[in-house]
């Protein structure tokens, strides 16, 4: 009897991310202590410290780019980026909104995330067509990043953050507290540009989880006393967006993706 084909591998159990961002209480590393939440250690080989440093970069394509649409991703809210981090680990990653209307300068964000080259070029299908690796070469990363760069694609900004991490035991389970200090990197242009924020966040496995993380995220902070930012505030990349690239800001406020700027209050 001829052979059957072997069954496709399972699918990769989706993850969606709830998150919110806060202003960080001076004595945040305290006030979790005191919840009994526990310091999230770093992978080797920063894995005897919670403190991890991370530099991303974030792609897109350039305005005025006369090889392709301007910012076909970001002006969707979808963010995409090449994470580096300490021992070489390197890794794209992207986030794709879930729920329209809940955009990055929302309140809440909500996001399917991708993780790795395959399940990236996969998922970039919708706004930039087929994308496909070099079958020849071993290492996907440089595949994904040469096959975006022919697109007309680059780093629009890289931030490295320095972040330490919590998780915070609520409800039979955990939030995951980072606490991030940014700087950018790209564009080096102006004095420089930093930023401090606190995003509490849940990993849940589908939108009907949604609802529920959001509500332990909000009781999350009410413990902690942490305040959220403001809408038009946003987290380190849009601060970075706004004050390195006021163009680009600009562009994604006039798209939905951003809070216009408060009033009085240019961008830049």
């Amino acid at each position: 009897m001829p052979s059957s084909a072997p069954p496709p591998p399972p699918a990769a159990p989706r993850r969606v991310e709830v998150e919110r961002k806060f202003v960080p209480p001076p004595d945040l590393a305290r006030r979790v202590a005191a919840l009994r939440g526990r310091r999230v250690l770093g992978p080797p080989p920063e894995e005897t410290t919670s403190v991890e440093e991370i530099t991303d970069a974030y792609w897109d394509v350039w305005p005025g780019d006369p090889g392709g649409v301007a910012l076909p991703l970001t002006t969707r809210d979808v963010w995409l980026r090449r994470r580096s981090a300490a021992g070489g680990r390197r890794r794209w990653e992207m986030k794709v909104p879930l729920e329209a209307g809940d955009r990055s300068g929302g309140e809440t964000q909500v996001f399917e995330e991708l993780e790795g080259a395959t399940a990236v070029a996969a998922g970039l299908s919708p706004w930039l067509g087929e994308t496909r690796l070099d079958d020849e070469g071993d290492d996907e990363d440089e595949a994904l990043a040469a096959a975006l760069t022919a697109r007309g694609l680059a780093p629009l900004l890289v931030v490295r953050t320095v972040r330490t991490s919590w998780t915070l035991p609520l409800d039979d389970d955990d939030v995951r507290l980072d606490a991030d200090v940014a700087e950018v990197l790209v564009p080096a242009t102006g004095p420089p540009c930093r930023a401090a924020v606190l995003e509490i966040e849940c990993l849940v496995g589908g939108e009907a989880e949604v609802p529920e993380a959001r509500r332990r995220i909000a009781r999350a902070a009410a413990l902690l006393g942490a305040v959220p930012l403001g809408a038009e505030a946003g987290g380190k990349v849009e601060t970075a967006l706004r004050a390195t690239l006021p163009d680009v800001a600009a562009r994604l406020v006039a798209a939905g993706v951003l809070a216009p700027a408060a009033p009085g209050k240019k961008e830049g």
